[in-house]
């Protein structure tokens, strides 16, 4: 996972095994302790749900469209 900010904008990019549902991962993640259930819902009263998001769901789906492998090769100019 990983969380980029911009302002007050902030994305989280989450990557999951193929055949993995998200919703059921962070479903598992909220109820492995109270801690992270408490944390969930601080978190949840410092954040507006996506314009983007579909009826009852807070979080919107981004598709990729482009990813800069790590290993690329550096092209000196």
């Amino acid at each position: 996972m990983e969380i980029h900010l911009l302002g007050r904008t902030a994305v989280m990019i989450v990557e999951v095994a193929d055949g993995l549902d998200i919703r059921r991962v962070f479903a598992a993640h909220r109820a492995s302790s109270a801690r992270v259930t408490e944390w969930e819902q601080l978190m949840q009263t410092l954040q507006e749900p996506s314009p983007d998001a579909q009826p009852g769901e807070w979080w919107a789906r981004m598709e990729p469209v482009f990813r800069l492998p790590a290993t690329a090769p550096v092209v000196a100019g």
